[in-house]
Formats: structure tokens, C-alpha cells, sequence
């Protein structure tokens, strides 16, 4: 072999070696692509890649999928092809802006954006840009987030924290929210404002509250939190007094509820206060040490009663609808300390929160003086007093109570103001109507509400009390429901139990109505009256 051979032989050798690494090369570059593009397709946001003209040339699946194009449609096309129409030519100046100081620019940069998809409609959006240096210039990489769901669930937040705001403010209820784990409390301006301090007075911090307890009440108090935080007791409940800055104390009861997590550790507490300091008063003049203590427990949860008394021969029910989250009727039965049954309805003008605060105070009061006195005027007038003190002009409440001898059956009542009680025979016949006795309460101090004629009630009688709420209900044309529908209907379906008789009424009204909830509070109750020996032998 000749020297020209053997260059020849080398010259082949180089060359292939420097094929191999091209093809090496290329291979990596393949890879590289590959890769490059299976994280640009796998990526959450759209991704889109534009030039330093503005000119589109890539983009990626979620881009197809988030604005409605083939990307064949988007590839060599302007960027404003995915801007709305109303911001393109904003879009070109702050594009060109970019253009001269390209700098990267993350997501959640508090600026209102907006993608246009291609049937025109648009959604908010994220966008986040960042460029970067080719051998064919300035690349920008757009990545864009689609936060439609994001946004409505920020407004249902923002909703939701503006109705509690609202509902703070509209009650009389002091708010706070205890953070276990840092022991920070939130304490409303209301909360605040009882204990006669401005908002910026008070801090953050447990002790704002542990330290203007009561000396007599503290041991007790703080017992009590424990107790509820280590489930010794189910339900947390504590009437304590604190400092108000003027150096007195009040009186408040405290509600709340914990929240657990998946350990069944407290993380979180809250509940209200409410200042029962002239509820105290009003137990003093009443005589009556637990009052007050009662009324705080029924404004909180027992406002309506759990079940009814179990007397043989005497079946009574009542329901209670109200037109907003709470209502401003009431109704109420119990035994009474010589052994009657009393049975009380009644309406506090309007409905919502305020009267139904004020129904509360009703119910506790009767309840209270029901326990102290068996003449239903001399209960009503009591009452009558308590709410002409203490509520606003506007304010007034009508009350039907009656009392039933257990063993006579004799029915008497005192009806301030409120609509008739219906009696109806076996037969379902009307045999009575028990109209009002007086006007309603919170009107006159002094005004007594006398006892009406009374009846002995007889085997398979029935008795209707019901608030406005029913017969004043309209139809679509402005009808109203009227008295004689509730009394046909009672009727008609006045052999089946009382709770059923309750549901059929609600019902019919309801239809008539052609609601699904009625405009006003709906409230009634329906006494049976059966046989004791009968019902003693069953029994």
C-alpha cells in the first residue's frame, strides 16, 4: 500500500468519525425536541410562543383546548388574534412596550386580563411571560391560565363574607373566632362595643377576654372552655360577667361551637356573646333567679319546643315556617304548675331576625311566669309590661295562650290582639270561634288582656290556632288564602293525627300560593282531643 492508499484510508476514517458525531448529535438534538415537546404538551397552562413581531409560532394542546383553535389556525397569526376585541389596540401598545424591555413577568400579578376564544366569548386569565434569546431572536413564552372557576369562587367568598358582615352588624350579638393553634381571637366591633370600647382598643389575643373576667367567675369560666375543648361536655355554654371599661361589669352569655380535625383535636372555636345585663334586671323584678338564664338558652337553641307533653286523651302539635332564616312567630306547650296544659302561638310584627328576637323574649317571659302564676291575663300582662320597657315603639306582639284542665277538659284563654282559635265538633262542624280578648302587647304599660269565654272541650274536638301568616298568604292573582280555605281544610282532614292536619294545611297553602316558601311566617297549632280511658287502656 502506497502512501496515497493510506491517506485515502484516513481521509474515509475522519469522515465517518464526523458523520457519526452529526448523527450523534442530531439524535441528541431529536431527543431534546422530544423532550422539550412532551413538556410543552404536558404542561396545565396553554402554552404559546410568540416572536419578536408578535407573530405566533408554537403553541401547545391546552392552548387548542382553552381558546377553541387548531393550532394550524394560530401558528404564523398575531398574538391579538387571542385578545378581546375591546383591548387590542391597548394590547399593541403594551406589546411594543415589552418589545423594548423584555422582562419576565410571573403569574398573579394583579392585572385584570382577559383571553378571547374563537366563538368570540371571553374568560379571565393569568399570563405569564417570559423571554428568551434565540438564534432567531426574542422568543416569548406565554404561559395562560384559564381562573373562570377561580374567580366565581373568589365572588361566592367575597359574598359570603359580606352576608356575615351584615348579619354581625344586624344583631345585637357580640362575634368572636378563637385560633387554637395561635391563640388569636377575633373579636367583632360589637363584641368590642358591649364592654364599651372602640375597635382599635382591643387586640387580637386571648386574654383581651381572659383578663376582664370576673374574679368570682374566673375559675369557673376558664374551667368551663376546658371542659367543652376536652369533650367533657357536649355543648358550650357560659354566663359570666366582664370589665367594661367604665369599670362595672356586664353580664354575657357565651355560645360557640369547636371545629375538630382529623384527629378529633380543637383547632378552632367561635360563638357569640350577648349582654344579658338587663335581662338580669328584669329576672330581679320578676323574682325569679333563673329567668334570664332560661330566655339566653332559648333565644340560642330552644326557642321552639323538641316535643310535645304526652297527656292522655290530648294530642297537640305545632309547625313553624318561617319566611326568612328566622321567624317572628312562636308557638309553645307545656305543663304548668297545677298541672294544665298551656298551649301559646303568637306573632311579632314583620319577620326576620329582629322580631324574631323579640318573640324569644316573649317565649321566655311566658314561660317564666308560667311557672308563677296560673291566670293567663295575669301572664300576659307581666309580659305586656316587660316588652313596653324594654323594646322599640315600633315593636308590638299579639299572643293567644290557653290554659286546659287536664282532668275537666275546660279550656280558658286570654288573646291579646292575635286572630281566632277555631273549635270544630266531631262532626267538623264550627263550633266556636275564640276572638281576641285585647290588643296586642308592647302597645299600652298598663293594658290588661282579660280571660275570654271559655268551653269544655269533648271527645273528637279539634282545635285551629294560626298566625296571619296562612290566611293573608296570596295567589299569583292577588287572592288572598283567607280564613274559610284554612277551616275547609282542617275540616276535611280533621280525622287524620294533628301532625298530619298541620302538613295538609301548610301544604294547601303553599299551592294556593304557588310558592315554594311563603312571603310571611306561617305558623299553627292543632289540638285532638280523644278519649283518656280509651287512650289509658292502650297506653
Amino acid at each position: 500500500m502506497d502512501l496515497r492508499d493510506s491517506l485515502t484510508t484516513d481521509d474515509l476514517g475522519e469522515t465517518s468519525r464526523r458523520i457519526a458525531d452529526l448523527e450523534a448529535q442530531v439524535r441528541e438534538l431529536q431527543r431534546v425536541e422530544t423532550q422539550f415537546r412532551m413538556l410543552l404538551e404536558s404542561a396545565p397552562d396553554a402554552v404559546v410562543i410568540v416572536d419578536e413581531s408578535g407573530k405566533i409560532v408554537l403553541v401547545n394542546e391546552q392552548t387548542e383546548a382553552m381558546f377553541g383553535y387548531e393550532r394550524r389556525d394560530l401558528v404564523g397569526q398575531s398574538v391579538e388574534i387571542l385578545v378581546p376585541e375591546r383591548f387590542r389596540q391597548q394590547h399593541l401598545s403594551h406589546r411594543s412596550a415589552y418589545g423594548r424591555c423584555p422582562h419576565t413577568r410571573p403569574m398573579g400579578a394583579n392585572v385584570e386580563l382577559f383571553g378571547r376564544r374563537r366563538d368570540g366569548s371571553e374568560f379571565p386569565a393569568e399570563i405569564s411571560l417570559s423571554p428568551r434569546p434565540t438564534e432567531v431572536g426574542i422568543l416569548v413564552f406565554c404561559s395562560v391560565r384559564d381562573v373562570t372557576q377561580r374567580k366565581i369562587a373568589e365572588r361566592a367568598l367575597q359574598e359570603s363574607e359580606e352576608r356575615f358582615e351584615l348579619a354581625v352588624r344586624g344583631t345585637d350579638a357580640g362575634i368572636w373566632d378563637w385560633d387554637l393553634r395561635t391563640n388569636r381571637v377575633y373579636y367583632s366591633s360589637r363584641w368590642k362595643s358591649i364592654l364599651g370600647y372602640d375597635d382599635h382598643e382591643i387586640a387580637d389575643r386571648f386574654e383581651e377576654w381572659e383578663q376582664r373576667i370576673h374574679p368570682d367567675d374566673r375559675k369557673r369560666a376558664l374551667a368551663t372552655v376546658r371542659r367543652y375543648l376536652d369533650g367533657a361536655i357536649r355543648e358550650y355554654s357560659l354566663e359570666h360577667r366582664l370589665k367594661h371599661k367604665n369599670g362595672t361589669y356586664r353580664w354575657i352569655l357565651a355560645r360557640g361551637a369547636a371545629l375538630h380535625d382529623g384527629q378529633g383535636r380543637p383547632y378552632r372555636m367561635a360563638g357569640s356573646h350577648i349582654d344579658i345585663t338587663e335581662l338580669k334586671h328584669t329576672q330581679a323584678v320578676l323574682r325569679d333567679r333563673d329567668v334570664q338564664l332560661a330566655a339566653a338558652q332559648q333565644i340560642q337553641e330552644h326557642l321552639l319546643p323538641q316535643r310535645p307533653p304526652a297527656i292522655p286523651g290530648l294530642e297537640v302539635i305545632g309547625a313553624s315556617h318561617p319566611a326568612e332564616f328566622a321567624a317572628g312567630d312562636h308557638f309553645d306547650y307545656f305543663r304548668m304548675p297545677d298541672d294544665s296544659l298551656a298551649i301559646v302561638i303568637g306573632d311579632v310584627a314583620g319577620h326576620g331576625f329582629g322580631p324574631a328576637l323579640i318573640m324569644a323574649s316573649v317565649h321566655t317571659l311566658i314561660r317564666s311566669l308560667s311557672q308563677r302564676y296560673c291566670d293567663v291575663s295575669d301572664i300576659l300582662h307581666h309580659a305586656n309590661h316587660f316588652l313596653c320597657e324594654e323594646t322599640a315603639d315600633h315593636f308590638f306582639a299579639t299572643v293567644f295562650f290557653a290554659r286546659i284542665d287536664t282532668e275537666t277538659r275546660r279550656l280558658e284563654y286570654a288573646s291579646a290582639g292575635h286572630p281566632p282559635a277555631y273549635v270544630f265538633g266531631r262532626d267538623g262542624e264550627l263550633k266556636t270561634r275564640l276572638e281576641s280578648t285585647g290588643i296586642p302587647l308592647g302597645i299600652y304599660p298598663g293594658e290588661m288582656t282579660p280571660v275570654g269565654r271559655g268551653l269544655t272541650l269533648e271527645d273528637g274536638d279539634v282545635m285551629l290556632m294560626l298566625t296571619d301568616g296562612a290566611t293573608e298568604i296570596q295567589s299569583p292573582d292577588g287572592e288572598f288564602f283567607g280564613v274559610t280555605r284554612a277551616i275547609d281544610c282542617v275540616r276535611k282532614c280533621r280525622d287524620r293525627p294533628a301532625q298530619e292536619i298541620i302538613d295538609c294545611l301548610y301544604e294547601t297553602v303553599l299551592n294556593f300560593s304557588g310558592r315554594k316558601n311563603p312571603e310571611d311566617d306561617v305558623t299553627a297549632v292543632v289540638l285532638k282531643v280523644g278519649s283518656k280511658d280509651r287512650i289509658n287502656s292502650e297506653s
